[in-house]
């Protein structure tokens, strides 16, 4: 079960509900708007994702037409802005789960590790969080080698106000928990009962390390901290190569002297020129 996706399940094409096709224009304008909002970048092979997102809305004001929803939003009213807010969640969520990619909590217990007996604090940025599986996923592999020794955190943050909102409850489908190693659920995961049954929650030793943030990565970064590590994975792919730059500068502003930053297997900084070294696949230090 995919937490962002259900809601985008089951979707009726739109000349089944007596709404005409998004024409190649609107499509067009769209696309602009979402990389105008958050940066993301969208072929023409996510024309059927924009349709089929924004069906729902469409539907939801009775409107007849893609035409009559762009006109919505770009009205100067607060619910235009609040319907901007839903526009970028729906266009942006990604699918995430806990431990994806694996090696790279592998590499962060390690780094932890080596590195524990100098440590004074650790501070680390999710800074595309999505659904909040990464973010908890660092925290169950933190404290359990830090535990409450050394002081840690965790700031996380995705460009969907609503996804943050599922984030920070720190509730899932059991079903979700399937890929967390067993001494790590039995550790900080909690089974629902009775009103709660087929959830499960995160422990309240690791929620309490962890503050959920709305932030677009492609605006100046409201965050004070600098941070010792950050990831920034799977979110790249979605930005053109001068976007990428602006991102990375961004985050590089909040990383310490030597902090390191893990990306995507599939992505990396070739030709950004941030003051970036590679250590390994994925891997880069602040120099």
């Amino acid at each position: 079960m995919n937490l962002q996706n259900t809601a985008f399940s089951d979707i009726p094409d739109p000349q089944i509900t007596g709404i005409p096709d998004i024409t190649d224009i609107e499509f067009e304008k769209f696309r602009k708007l979402i990389y105008e909002l958050a940066g993301v970048s969208m072929n023409d092979s996510k024309k059927s994702l924009i349709r089929g997102r924004l069906l729902r809305r469409i539907r939801y004001y009775g409107f007849k037409s893609y035409k009559e929803y762009y006109k919505l939003i770009q009205e100067p009213t607060a619910e235009a802005k609040e319907e901007l807010h839903i526009l970028v969640d729906l266009l942006t969520t990604h699918e995430t789960y806990f431990f994806r990619e694996p090696e790279h909590f592998k590499y962060l217990a390690e780094y932890l590790t080596l590195h524990k007996k100098d440590l004074r604090e650790f501070n680390v940025w999710i800074a595309a969080s999505s659904s909040g599986e990464e973010a908890y996923t660092a925290a169950m592999v933190i404290h359990d080698i830090l535990g409450d020794d050394i002081p840690w955190s965790i700031e996380a943050s995705d460009v969907s106000r609503g996804i943050i909102e599922i984030a920070a409850s720190g509730l899932y489908p059991l079903e979700r928990a399937d890929k967390i190693p067993e001494q790590y659920l039995k550790k900080y995961c909690r089974k629902g009962v009775k009103s709660m049954e087929g959830l499960f929650k995160i422990s309240n030793v690791l929620m309490n390390r962890i503050t959920f943030k709305q932030i677009n990565l492609i605006e100046e970064i409201p965050l004070r901290t600098n941070f010792d590590l950050v990831f920034l994975r799977n979110v790249m792919i979605y930005f053109n190569q001068e976007t990428k730059k602006t991102v990375v500068s961004h985050i590089a502003e909040r990383m310490k002297p030597g902090a390191i930053l893990i990306v995507g297997h599939s992505e990396s900084l070739n030709g950004l020129n941030t003051g970036l070294k590679w250590i390994k696949q994925s891997v880069y230090q602040k120099v």
